[in-house]
Order: C-alpha cells, then sequence, then structure tokens
C-alpha cells in the first residue's frame, strides 16, 4: 500500500502540508488499530473530498506513475 499511500497524497494533497499531516496522522491512526479500515477509508475520503471507495480503488490497486506518465507524454508531443 505503500506506493499507492504517496501517490494517493500527491494526487488529492500536493503541497497542502495540513492536509497531508491530516492524512499521515489518519494513517498512523490505523496502523496502530485505533480505528478500523473502514474508518480510515472514510475519514480519508472526507478529507480529499471524495467517496471512501475512491480511496479505497487508489490506495488498494498499483495505481499509475503520474508523473512518469506526464512526463512522456510531454517528451513525446
Amino acid at each position: 500500500m505503500q506506493e499507492g499511500w504517496f501517490t494517493f497524497c500527491d494526487m488529492y494533497f500536493g503541497s497542502d502540508t495540513n492536509k497531508r499531516e491530516q492524512a499521515t496522522d489518519l494513517n498512523n491512526r490505523v496502523n496502530a488499530e485505533l480505528m478500523s479500515y473502514d474508518e480510515f477509508l472514510v475519514e480519508l475520503g472526507k478529507l480529499a473530498e471524495i467517496p471512501w471507495q475512491q480511496v479505497q480503488k487508489t490506495l488498494e490497486n498499483n495505481p499509475p506513475n503520474m508523473k512518469l506518465l506526464d512526463y512522456i507524454a510531454e517528451k513525446l508531443k
């Protein structure tokens, strides 16, 4: 999930350090079993302003490396 985590944070929080810190706190809480995984998905979705299902899809799938794809698209124009 780690690669998906970084991609998720980049996609939905960008350089917003406040949201990144909140997301990291949620991640730490679920890892410490202080909240359920379902609660984590819902809360992270609220923070990212997307449905929890999209959070789950992004974190659990092997997401595309958008920076690499954008770079390739730019260079191959």
